[in-house]
């Protein structure tokens, strides 16, 4: 599997680095901007972000890749947000994104990606 993540925190990094399996590729990317390119240039099958990232937050590197889904410049790839706040799940429903409240356990997150993939 190809995972996108787009995180500027070495904790967050470090989580999804211990789950992933030795044929999964992970791209790590600190900036928004660039992981709408990351995604697109590598066919992701998954997108895990940061609710608050860099300049570009989640939210918007949610819909910047959702309106490139429909227009047909990518194929349809699962997200995921990782929310810092409780208030800010009513915003990844309104961009059609899975979500996870922080803290959560290793167990927690692995269990959610297998669920969306």
């Amino acid at each position: 599997m190809k995972i996108v993540l787009v995180s500027d925190k070495n904790s967050t990094i470090s989580i999804v680095e211990n789950l992933i399996t030795k044929s999964d590729e992970l791209f790590v990317i600190s900036d928004g901007k660039i992981s709408v390119n990351t995604v697109n240039e590598n066919d992701a099958d998954l997108v895990i972000s940061d609710f608050q990232v860099g300049e570009m937050g989640g939210i918007a590197v949610a819909l910047e890749v959702v309106m490139e889904q429909e227009m047909g410049r990518c194929k349809q790839t699962p997200f995921l947000l990782l929310l810092d706040r409780e208030v800010d799940k009513f915003l990844a429903n309104r961009v059609s994104c899975e979500s996870i409240q922080k803290p959560f356990s290793i167990f927690e997150l692995k269990a959610k990606i297998e669920s969306i993939c």
